[in-house]
């Protein structure tokens, strides 16, 4: 999918340009290049007509050698060779075009060989202080053909005395054979007649047509064989091949051809391998690919009315370059078309055209085609791909009509000499994919590839056709003379073309024209374009490389050309269209070999680059920025930054990948990058390692911007943003063809030549927001479904939007299925559960005002998919339709079946208590009626209480199963004590009967007993305190060590004075087995009335070690001082004292403040905590005082409960803050004046406090 286009052209005039007279072309008849220096070696001979006198005195056996450096484009003459006796060596059969057959720089021996058709091999030491030309040897009778082996090893001739000999780089021969041999190979093929013409069936010809195919035809030669020996190698030197004219032995007579063109194979050692199959019409141009899988050679279809024995029978003109392997097999062929006349004539004297020979570039990607016509040469381009053959560019020679050497660059694959009368030309070529760049919604993706004078065009964001197949095609010009360049409009509606003019003679001459396709925006039947050529002219320009369309004011088209004048300047012109004409509106002289950048937008200003990579304003030439080396591909394109507008110029060479902007340096992106292109708001490209990535400009343009304003290196800023980019896997070797942002595509062709359309989550989620951004939620929700996006997507990205829009977003989304389809995803993926129940409920109530019926699944699904889910309103919602449309409720309970598992549903139905519900989703659940029908009926013969308790308790709501047994009455109340002790359902129970006093009780002490169990008898002591189980009371308040609760109860009941006596000795022994001795000496004292055991008890009391006794300042501790503890005390004691003194105080404004304002808050925490005990105790005890006190005790509960969660929140942040504003702190280098105060000031900032557990707090049940 991509074209051959010219990069640059350097020109070498020879000084014998100066010699005018049409009997003399003075030519670099061979070409050769010293890769070690960048110089290329010419020879130039004089190829004058024998015998012609001329007022000129030359010597035409004289060969003049030139060097040219390139880089620094100097021309220098070197030498001059004066061949022997040449006239009488080359014989009356020899070509006269040339003498030369070869010229080879062994880079070894730093010599320049030349091979001469007289059998004199010379060399030509290049490095010599003072090189002398060296006759090597002669071969007597001269030579036809000379071939150096790739790698500079071995050297292949073939004499004129019919040898074919094999040299060494010391000229020794290694092997001499005969050139022409009946023999066919090593690898000659068995015949066991299977499948050969003799047994196929032949149909109702029966055995005569078979007994005609087994005899031998004989083929023949083509009239335009030059009947001179080719030899050619293949690339890795392991075999050459060899094509020779060879006469039949046998006398064929009459009627039949005299010699034939004969193709055979060998291997390194000159072992013949294979003979080619014998075909008719062969000719004399041959050439191996060096990748070694084809043999090109040409071959001319002429029957026996041309004049001619032995041609192949085909239509009239048909002239192919077929393709044979190795093993003498023909493979594939090109059917070429070259003739120019309109009617194919059948004489050879009649022929417009042959060819002369065939050059294949040395990474095998282009086969050149040396073709010469009555009027003048031509050299074709022709690359390959999905098994086409592609004719992409056609050269001419300037200044001249004919072509005499040709010569591949031997290791840039792009590079090519063409030598011509008196001058020389160095092109190079670039693949360049012509395709339109602009962005949604005017991106057609069109695309035009080159095929002979076709452009082959396809819009891809419609139609998707692989090559070699398009859209359409569209005649340029003619077929043997493709365009040079051409140029789409960025919306790929305009497309220029620049050709040559028809005829051959003419010099300068170039066809400049522009089309309105008129594409097709959208699918639908009919033309996919109607082409409208709204302008064309003739032009007269001396060598254009490269064309661009620019849009105008009132959308006028013009053309610029880049092109090179005949002074050796180069410029840019520009032609407007005119009443349908070409007409030329302006120019800007610039430097040879530039480049125009491609811009997304027709109408934006003209960018070109210079061959050293600088990048300048086409209008004035003034410099904006530039790459580091020249990049033949590069786009520029404009990003929006802060309000701004920044242009963006993306340049791409030999792997690397840069970036760019107006007035910044260029960043390398990638090194190891195969394709690019830019797409909307993305950079695309692909990378060696298999990987196509997405670049955001806007991170590319906030990166360079960062560069410019000095922040952080803008190289340094790309490789952060590198790997946060998407990237993604592709197929070995695989190129970008285009991009579609609308389509949400790219199209990547694979190196057999096959197209593969992709669809990277980078270009859905940008085309996705948009949408969503423009409230086209249909359109928006239709791509999340194709490209499988998470459909939250569209609340997520605005939430707050959305809800505002949702009667938008419900009349572009109507259908039942998509609805319950977003309702389902948004539920289960949907972050802000919050959100999901706003969203659900809206759209209930929207959907049961707009059809309740229609939209019923919707409906369900919406209380289904909420957190929680809401089966009971679904199914309530059901309930409520199924009087009025039985059979929609039918099918909403097989949906929401399908939702929700059909058990769970089944066990909502019953603890719904609606029997018809149950067994309408027990029927559509394929569930067994022995499994639920006995289970029904048995609780249908339930009283109502009873029943609601049996299925509750069946679905393990233990809580609602023990208030409807409450609700049967005082039948079931000793069941329903079981089954609260059974379940623990303490809390449930004292809730359900508070109003009956002694049901109340009972509860209690069942609660009490439960506690009592437990350990917690401080609570227990409370439950039989309040259940009036008052010696169950004072046994758990012993056990709790609760001593005043205790004595009050035996006292208020009147135990008796002699068992408190003895209930005053047992506790207070307790008390003392724990050390609490001021406790143990009030019991003795008071109730026991024991005064000597509480004198006892109060000896025992010591600051020290009594935990009842708060620890004060003249506690005295044991642990002996060192005497680095000494030296420290000393040294800090007096600075914390100051410290201390000064967080104190607390100043407004010094740095004492913060320090104070944190303790200030730790001493609030703390009185909290003191005031939160001290009214925990009042709670315990606030069944003793009236009602309304009871009421304002519940009140200052939960006002203290507020108030905590109050102060938690506020220490959190207090204390986070004052990290946060610690670190932001610049940290100057610590030296030794400031490290104690640096951890004074570290040590004096409180921790954070933290807030006791709720053991104040009293329990619900507790309360009166």
């Amino acid at each position: 999918m991509r074209n051959l286009a010219i990069s640059s052209v350097k020109t070498w005039l020879l000084p014998q340009t100066v010699i005018k007279d049409q009997n003399h072309s003075f030519g670099p008849c061979a070409i050769t290049v010293d890769l070690d220096q960048g110089a290329v070696y010419v020879a130039v001979e004089d190829t004058s007509k024998a015998g012609h006198e001329t007022e000129i005195q030359t010597d035409p056996r004289l060969i003049t050698l030139y060097k040219i450096l390139v880089e620094q484009n100097a021309l220098l003459p070197v030498d001059t060779y004066k061949p022997s006796e040449l006239e009488e060596n080359l014989g009356s059969g020899s070509p006269k075009s040339s003498s030369v057959l070869s010229l080879k720089l062994l880079p070894d021996t730093r010599t320049l060989v030349l091979i001469l058709a007289n059998g004199e091999i010379v060399q030509y030491p290049i490095d010599d202080e003072d090189p002398q030309w060296d006759v090597v040897g002669t071969f007597e009778g001269g030579l036809e053909a000379a071939c150096w082996s790739p790698d500079e090893s071995l050297l292949v001739l073939a004499t004129k005395d019919g040898k074919l000999v094999q040299m060494t780089t010391d000229f020794e021969a290694l092997h001499e054979k005969p050139l022409r041999t009946h023999e066919f190979g090593e690898d000659a093929q068995v015949n066991i007649n299977w499948g050969s013409k003799a047994t196929q069936f032949h149909g109702s010809l029966g055995k005569a047509a078979a007994a005609a195919a087994g005899q031998p035809t004989l083929v023949g030669s083509s009239p335009d064989d030059d009947g001179s020996v080719r030899i050619s190698w293949r690339g890795d030197a392991a075999f050459f091949v060899v094509s020779t004219l060879d006469p039949y032995d046998v006398e064929s007579g009459d009627g039949k051809p005299k010699q034939r063109r004969v193709v055979r194979v060998y291997d390194r050692d000159v072992s013949l391998q294979s003979t080619l199959e014998p075909t008719a019409g062969l000719e004399h141009p041959l050439a191996w690919r060096p990748s070694g899988n084809f043999i090109a050679i040409s071959q001319r279809f002429f029957g026996p009315d041309s004049g001619w024995l032995g041609g192949g029978v085909g239509r009239p003109g048909r002239h192919d370059i077929v393709f044979f392997e190795r093993n003498g097999l023909r493979r594939t062929e090109i059917e070429g078309g070259w003739s120019g006349l309109s009617n194919a004539p059948t004489s050879p004297a009649d022929w417009d055209y042959k060819i002369k020979e065939f050059f294949w570039s040395c990474d095998s990607n282009i086969l050149g085609v040396w073709v010469s016509y009555t009027g003048g040469d031509v050299f074709q381009l022709w690359t390959t791909g999905n098994w086409h053959w592609y004719l992409k560019l056609v050269l001419r020679p300037i200044g001249s009509s004919r072509f005499t050497s040709i010569y591949w660059h031997p290791e840039h694959g792009r590079t090519l000499f063409l030598a011509s009368s008196g001058c020389l030309r160095e092109y190079s070529f670039e693949y360049e994919t012509v395709a339109s760049l602009s962005g949604p919604p005017d991106d057609l993706g069109m695309l035009a590839v080159i095929d002979r004078g076709d452009a082959l065009l396809t819009p891809f964001r419609i139609q998707n056709v692989p090559p070699p197949s398009a859209s359409y095609k569209l005649s340029l010009s003619s077929r043997f003379s493709p365009p040079i360049h051409t140029a789409l409009s960025s919306s790929g509606e305009i497309l220029a073309a620049l050709s040559y003019k028809m005829d051959l003679d003419s010099e300068h001459g170039y066809s400049l024209s522009v089309w309105n396709l008129h594409p097709r925006k959208g699918p639908g039947r009919g033309k996919i374009m109607n082409p409208e050529l709204i302008g064309t002219s003739q032009v007269d320009l001396y060598l254009p490389t490269q064309i661009s369309l620019c849009q105008g004011a009132e959308c006028s088209w013009s053309v610029r050309v880049l092109h090179q004048l005949a002074e050796g300047d180069g410029e840019i012109a520009e032609f407007g269209i005119e009443k349908g004409e070409m007409k030329r509106i302006g120019g800007i002289k610039c430097e040879l070999n530039g480049q125009l950048i491609s811009t997304i937008v027709d109408s934006a200003p003209l960018l070109w680059q210079s061959r050293q990579g600088a990048i300048f304003e086409g209008e004035t030439l003034s410099k904006i920025s530039a790459f580091p080396e020249f990049c033949f591909s590069s786009q520029s394109v404009s990003v929006v930054l802060d309000g701004k507008i920044v242009h963006i110029i993306v340049g791409f060479a030999n792997t690397k990948l840069y970036v760019t902007a107006t007035g910044q340096k260029s960043v390398l992106v990638s090194p190891i990058v195969t394709s690019f292109i830019v797409s909307g708001t993305f950079l695309i490209y692909t990378t060696s390692a298999h990987e196509s990535v997405y670049a955001p400009l806007q991170e590319i343009a906030q990166a360079l911007a960062k560069s410019d304003e000095g922040e952080q290196d803008a190289t340094t800023q790309i490789a952060s943003c590198v790997a946060g980019w998407e990237k993604r896997r592709i197929e070995r070797g695989s190129r970008i063809v285009t991009a579609i942002p609308s389509a949400m595509n790219v199209v990547l062709q694979m190196p057999r030549g096959n197209l593969e359309t992709i669809y990277p989550r980078p270009l859905a989620l940008e085309v996705i927001r948009s949408n969503i951004a423009r409230l086209e939620y249909g359109r928006a929700f239709s791509d999340c479904r194709k490209h499988r996006v998470d459909l939250s997507m569209l609340v997520e990205q605005d939430p707050t939007r959305f809800l505002e829009n949702l009667s938008t977003f419900l009349e572009q989304l109507s259908d039942v299925d998509d609805l319950n389809l977003f309702l389902t995803v948004i539920g289960r993926t949907l972050n802000k559960k919050e959100v999901t129940t706003q969203i659900c409920d809206r759209i209930r109530d929207r959907l049961q005002t707009k059809d309740p019926i229609k939209y019923i699944n919707t409906i369900l699904t919406s209380y289904v998919v909420e957190t929680p889910p809401q089966y009971e309103a679904a199914l309530a919602h059901l309930h409520s339709l199924r009087d009025g449309s039985s059979q929609i409720v039918e099918d909403a309970v097989r949906y929401i079946i399908f939702l929700v598992d059909a058990d769970k549903l089944f066990d909502v139905a019953l603890g719904m208590y609606d029997f018809a519900l149950v067994l309408l989703i027990a029927q559509h659940s394929q569930r067994d009626p022995r499994e639920y029908l006995p289970f029904l009926r048995e609780l249908k013969a339930l009283e109502k209480c009873y029943q609601m308790f049996r299925i509750d308790d069946h679905l393990k709501r233990y809580g609602k199963a023990l208030k409807n047994l409450a609700d049967g009455g005082d039948q079931y109340f000793s069941e329903a004590l079981l089954y609260m002790e059974k379940h623990q359902l303490y809390i449930d129970g004292l809730a359900i009967w508070r109003g009956k006093a002694k049901e109340y009780k009972e509860v209690m002490n069942l609660y009490g007993d439960w506690l009592y169990d437990r350990r917690d008898f401080e609570e227990a002591a409370m439950a039989f305190d309040l259940a009036c189980s008052y010696p169950k009371a004072m046994q758990a308040y012993e056990k709790a060590h609760a001593w005043r609760p205790l004595f009050n109860l035996a006292l208020e009941h009147d135990l008796g004075e002699e068992k408190i006596k003895e209930l005053g000795y047992k506790v207070a022994e307790n008390l003392c087995t724990r050390k609490r001795w001021v406790d143990a000496a009030i019991v003795y004292q008071d109730y026991a009335d024991d005064v000597s055991e509480a004198d006892l008890s109060l000896h025992n009391v010591d600051v020290t070690t009594d935990v009842s006794t708060p620890i004060s300042t003249f506690t005295r501790y044991t642990v002996a001082p060192t005497s680095t503890s000494r030296s420290v005390s000393k040294r800090t004691s007096r600075s914390k004292r100051k410290l201390d003194m000064k967080n104190a105080a607390g100043r407004r404004g010094t740095v004492e403040e913060e320090s104070y304002i944190l303790a200030s808050w730790v001493k609030l925490v703390s009185r909290l905590s003191g005031l939160q005990n001290e009214a925990g105790k009042l709670f315990r005890n606030i069944r003793f005082f009236e009602e309304e006190h009871i009421l304002e005790g519940k009140k200052l509960q939960v006002s203290l409960l507020e108030f905590e969660e109050s102060l938690k929140t506020v220490i959190d942040e207090v204390w986070d803050s004052a990290i946060t504003d610690s670190d932001k702190q610049t940290v100057e280098p610590p030296d030794a004046s400031t490290t104690v105060l640096r951890e004074q000031d570290t040590t004096s900032r409180p921790a954070k406090p933290t807030l006791g557990p709720r053991t104040w707090v009293l329990q619900d049940q507790f309360w009166p």
